[in-house]
C-alpha cells in the first residue's frame, strides 16, 4: 500500500513540473545559440603596397581589409625616427633653407629638419675677388756672349781596306735568307780600288759568285761552280759598284763598293 502512494506522488510532481512549463512564455525559452562561422577572404601576392593606420605595410588592398585595417596612404610605411613624416612628392617647387641648400619642395625642406628661409632656389652670392696685382718684374738683361768659334776639324778619313772575306753561309742555298740580305755575309762589302776580295764557301752546297743582276750577268768577274769550302778571289782594279749573285741559287745577292 505504501509503495502505491509513493508511486502516486512522483506522478503527480511530475505532472505539475509539466503544467508549469506548458504555462511559461514561449519567448523566453532559452534557445542554443548559433555561431556564424566567417568565411576567409583569398587575397592576391601583387604587390601594392598600402599603409595602414597601425604604421605596418600591406601587400596590397585586399590584405588591409583582410587585417580589418584603415588605410593611411598608398606606399610603403615610412619610419622617419625624427619626424615620421609622410613621403614627399617630386613635384619641383624649390625653397631655400637656413643652410643655404635649395629643397625640391616644402616637404623636403621639413623632411630634412631644416628651417625655411625664402621661396625659390638658393642665390649664392660669390665674393668679389680683386684681381692680383703681380708686381712689374724688369727682363734681366743678359750680358752678350759672343759665340764661340770652334776650329774646323776636318772629318778623319779611314782609308779602305785592301782586302775583304765573304762568307756564304749554311744554309744559303735554301730560300729565306734574302729576306734579312744574309745570304752573302756581309750583303755589302766596302774596298779599295786595287783591292781583292775572298769568298769562301761555308755552305754544304755548291755555289757561284757571279757579276750582274740575277738571270743577266755582265761579264766582270764569275767564280763558275765552287764547292764547299773552297774560295774565290777577285781583284778590283776599277772603282764603281759591283751587283753579284749565284747562278744557282738566284735569290743570293750581294754588293761590292769600290772606292
Amino acid at each position: 500500500m505504501n509503495f502505491s502512494y509513493g508511486v502516486i506522488g512522483i506522478v503527480g510532481v511530475l505532472a505539475a513540473i509539466t503544467i508549469g512549463f506548458i504555462a511559461m512564455d514561449p519567448t523566453g525559452i532559452i534557445e542554443p545559440r548559433i555561431v556564424a562561422e566567417e568565411k576567409p577572404v583569398a587575397c592576391t601576392m601583387q604587390w601594392d603596397p598600402m599603409c595602414g593606420v597601425d604604421g605596418v605595410t600591406y601587400g596590397n588592398m585586399c590584405m588591409l581589409n583582410a587585417a580589418d585595417k584603415k588605410l593611411d596612404y598608398s606606399g610603403e610605411c615610412v619610419t622617419d625616427s625624427k619626424s615620421n613624416m609622410k613621403p614627399c612628392t617630386k613635384d619641383y617647387r624649390p625653397v631655400c633653407g637656413v643652410d643655404g641648400k635649395t629643397y625640391g619642395n616644402m616637404c623636403t625642406l621639413e623632411s630634412s629638419g631644416i628651417s625655411f628661409d625664402y621661396e625659390g632656389e638658393c642665390i649664392v652670392v660669390q665674393p668679389k675677388v680683386e684681381p692680383k696685382v703681380e708686381p712689374k718684374v724688369e727682363p734681366k738683361v743678359e750680358p752678350k756672349v759672343e759665340p764661340k768659334v770652334e776650329p774646323k776639324v776636318e772629318p778623319k778619313v779611314e782609308p779602305l781596306p785592301m782586302t775583304a772575306i765573304v762568307s756564304v753561309p749554311a744554309g744559303s742555298a735554301v730560300p729565306g735568307c734574302d729576306d734579312t740580305n744574309e745570304c752573302y755575309l756581309p750583303y755589302e762589302t766596302n774596298v779599295a780600288k786595287g783591292a781583292t776580295v775572298s769568298w769562301i764557301n761555308d755552305d754544304s752546297a755548291a755555289h757561284t759568285v757571279t757579276s750582274g743582276l740575277p738571270g743577266t750577268p755582265d761579264g766582270v768577274f764569275d767564280s763558275s761552280l765552287f764547292m764547299a769550302g773552297a774560295v774565290y778571289e777577285f781583284t778590283f782594279d776599277d772603282a764603281g759598284t759591283y751587283d753579284y749573285y749565284c747562278m744557282v741559287h738566284p735569290w743570293m745577292t750581294g754588293i761590292v763598293n769600290v772606292n
